[in-house]
C-alpha cells in the first residue's frame, strides 16, 4: 500500500513480497503467502505470520485453528522438513525450504523528477534456491524479513523498516492504533466460489508512522498513517482468475474498508470477492459481493507496458450509506519487475471524497491491479 503522509513531495512506498511464489512464511505454517505488508508514510514490507491461536503482541487475540479443522486443505510442512539450525539468522527455518524456489520481491518508490510518475528501486532474489538465505530470509517467532540491507522488523509494540539506495529511501517507525482486523470467517477468507482455494488474511489497518524520507541527497521528516496487510494462502489462483482489483481506504472518520474484487477470465466477478468494514474501535463487518459495487470511470493506458488499467472508481456500499469517489494521486504508478518476478501490475494511492448518509467525507487510499499486462493465472 501507498503513502498517506502528511509532510510528503509525493508519492513514497516500500512493500515486500515473498514466499513459495507468494510469501515468507513457514512450511508448517501454510504453503504459500501473498505477503502483502506495510503501507504508509512509505508503502509496504511483508511481515511474519502471526503465531498459531495465540495472543497477537498488537492487543487482541486471533485463532486460526477453527478454521484450519474445517479447511484441512490448508497443508502442514512436507515430511522430512527440519529445521536449519542456523544461529543469526534465520532462526527455526525448515531446511525444505531450500528444494524449492522463493520469490521475494520489494519495491521502494517515490516521486518522479517530472512530477507525473514514481521512481522505484526493485529487490528480489536473483540467486537459486540453494544460497537464498545469504540474501535474503526472516526469523521465526519475531518479526524480521529482510533482503540484503532492506529490512522490517518488530520493535516494540510496532514496525520499523529501512530501505533505499540510489537516491531514494525511508527510515520509518509504524504503531498500531487498532488491532488487527480478521477479514472472512476469523480470518478464514475463501478466495474461489468453486475451489478450495482460501487464504489466511489480517491487516493492521491503521498505523502512526514517523521517520524519514531520503530523496536525491535530501532528508525530509515525514509523518502519515499506515496500513498492514498479510495474507497467506492455501495454493495458487484457482483456474479460469486471471487478476485482482484491490482496495485499502482509511476515511478521516476514523473508519477503515478494504475490498477486492477476483476477475475470471470471461470478464466477470468470482463470486467470492468480498471485502471488511472495520469501525472506529477496529470491529469489523463482513462484506459479500451483493454488499458493495465497484465501478471503473475512466481508463489509464500504460506508455511502458502498453496495458490498459481502470483509473478513478466509485464505489458503493449500501449498508453502511458510503458513496466514495477514488481518484489516482498520479495515473502513472506501475511497477515493472524484472528478474526474479517478471510481473508488471499497477499499485498506487488514491484520494478518497464522498460521504457517509448525508455527511461530506474525505480520505486515502491505495489500489492494486493485477492481470492487466498479462494474466496471473498460473503464476500466483
Amino acid at each position: 500500500m501507498q503513502p498517506l503522509l502528511s509532510a510528503r513531495p509525493g508519492v513514497a512506498s516500500a512493500k515486500g513480497r515473498g514466499g513459495t511464489g507468494r510469501g515468507i512464511t513457514r512450511p508448517a505454517q501454510a504453503e504459500g503467502a501473498e505477503g502483502r505488508g506495510f503501507s504508509s508514510a512509505a508503502g509496504r514490507s511483508a511481515p511474519s505470520h502471526a503465531p498459531r491461536s495465540s495472543p497477537n503482541r498488537l492487543g487482541g487475540s486471533w485463532d486460526r485453528g477453527r478454521a484450519a479443522q474445517r479447511r484441512s486443505h490448508l497443508r502442514t510442512a512436507p515430511d522430512g522438513c527440519k529445521k536449519t539450525g542456523a544461529a543469526d539468522p534465520p532462526v527455526g527455518l525448515y531446511s525444505c525450504w531450500r528444494k524449492r524456489r522463493l520469490l521475494s520481491l520489494a519495491t521502494v518508490r517515490g516521486p518522479g523528477a517530472d512530477g507525473k510518475g514514481v521512481e522505484q528501486n526493485v529487490r528480489g532474489n536473483r540467486r537459486g534456491p540453494s544460497d537464498f538465505t545469504s540474501f535474503h530470509n526472516a526469523t521465526a517467532g519475531r518479526l524480521r524479513v529482510w533482503i540484503d540491507d532492506w529490512q522490517a522488523r518488530q520493535a516494540g509494540e510496532g514496525f520499523h523498516l529501512q530501505a533505499g539506495d540510489q537516491g531514494l529511501g525511508l527510515d520509518l517507525v509504524l504503531t498500531p492504533l487498532k488491532p488487527p482486523a480478521l477479514h472472512g470467517e476469523g480470518g478464514f477468507s475463501p478466495k474461489a466460489a468453486h475451489n478450495e482455494a482460501a487464504s489466511y488474511y489480517y491487516s493492521i489497518p491503521r498505523l502512526d508512522s514517523l521517520g524519514h524520507l531520503f530523496l536525491d541527497g535530501r532528508t525530509l521528516e515525514v509523518s502519515g498513517a499506515g496500513w498492514m496487510d498479510h495474507e497467506f494462502f492455501s495454493s495458487s489462483m484457482a483456474p479460469g482468475q486471471v487478476g485482482w482489483d484491490w482496495f485499502a481506504i482509511q476515511l478521516e472518520d476514523g473508519e477503515e474498508v478494504m475490498l477486492y474484487l477476483l476477475r475470471l477470465r470471461d470478464g466477470s466477478l468470482d463470486p467470492a470477492s468480498a471485502g471488511t468494514l472495520v469501525d472506529h474501535q477496529g470491529q469489523t463487518r463482513h462484506l459479500k459481493l451483493a454488499d458493495f459495487q465497484v465501478k471503473a470511470s475512466g481508463v489509464w493506458k500504460s506508455p511502458h507496458s502498453g496495458a490498459e488499467y481502470p483509473a478513478g472508481w466509485q464505489v458503493l456500499i449500501p449498508g453502511a450509506g458510503l458513496e466514495l469517489t477514488l481518484t489516482p494521486t498520479l495515473a502513472d504508478q506501475e511497477i515493472r519487475a524484472g528478474v526474479p518476478a517478471r510481473v508488471t501490475y499497477w499499485e498506487g494511492q488514491v484520494q478518497v471524497q464522498g460521504r457517509a448518509g448525508p455527511r461530506p467525507l474525505r480520505g486515502m487510499g491505495y489500489v492494486e491491479l493485477t492481470g492487466y499486462a498479462g494474466a496471473m493465472e498460473g503464476r500466483f
